[in-house]
């Protein structure tokens, strides 16, 4: 509670170790109240990755989506593909240098094990998108990447979990929502007692609400889209 002006005559010490008071209890609010947000993202993600489990119990996703920007996101993308038996994946937001080779061989041993049960299984088929610079473009080239193929119509995409509220509100707006599609998420776990991830985490509410503003002027018909 903030406190109040007790007398009607107050001196400069006094009103001063009032304000100082009152404004340590504002940002602690506030930081309580940014941090709930935050902790939100990582509830949400949990969800979605719990609801995509159930939904996915029987019948296995047409295609995997991984979007890059952060380390295990790949491995715990073929670590799915592996548990339902789909070796159709496509990364978007790859570097231009990068190619399915070049990305593949810097992967540990357990990712290998993972590529070589999934050619066994049946032949992988892994896409690369260099186009998406952001996560808007993620979403943008995946959409078109979906829609050029009439057989995808489960997409499960996969992020770190402080990135899946974003993706997700994004696909949200742009997607046509009369479309067949139906998109699930899985959100890999970010170890919080990391300062990085701590950071990271606390950064992505203003990258989403920066997405969301920019979305506010989207114009969802886009030539060859």
């Amino acid at each position: 509670m903030f406190l109040r002006k007790k007398y009607i005559f107050e001196t400069k010490s006094t009103r001063s170790i009032r304000y100082l008071i009152n404004g340590f209890f504002l940002l602690l609010g506030t930081f309580a109240c940014y941090t709930l947000l935050c902790l939100s993202f990582i509830v949400i993600s949990e969800n979605e990755t719990k609801d995509s489990q159930s939904y996915f119990y029987k019948r296995p996703p047409d295609l995997i989506v991984v979007f890059t920007g952060d380390s295990g996101r790949i491995e715990y993308a073929l670590n799915r593909a592996r548990e339902y038996k789909q070796a159709q994946i496509l990364i978007t937001g790859v570097y231009n240098r990068n190619t399915v080779t070049s990305l593949l061989s810097t992967e540990t041993e357990t990712e290998k094990e993972i590529i070589s049960s999934l050619e066994m299984a049946d032949k992988p088929i892994f896409e690369l998108d260099y186009l998406a610079k952001n996560t808007i473009e993620n979403v943008v080239e995946t959409l078109r990447f979906v829609r050029q193929h009439s057989d995808f119509h489960r997409i499960l995409i996969i992020s770190s979990d402080y990135h899946i509220m974003r993706i997700r509100s994004i696909v949200n707006i742009i997607n046509d929502q009369n479309s067949k599609l139906h998109f699930n998420y899985m959100g890999k776990k970010s170890d919080y007692s990391v300062y990085r991830n701590v950071k990271i985490l606390f950064k992505e509410f203003f990258k989403f609400l920066r997405a969301m503003v920019i979305l506010t002027f989207w114009d969802k018909d886009i030539p060859n889209f």
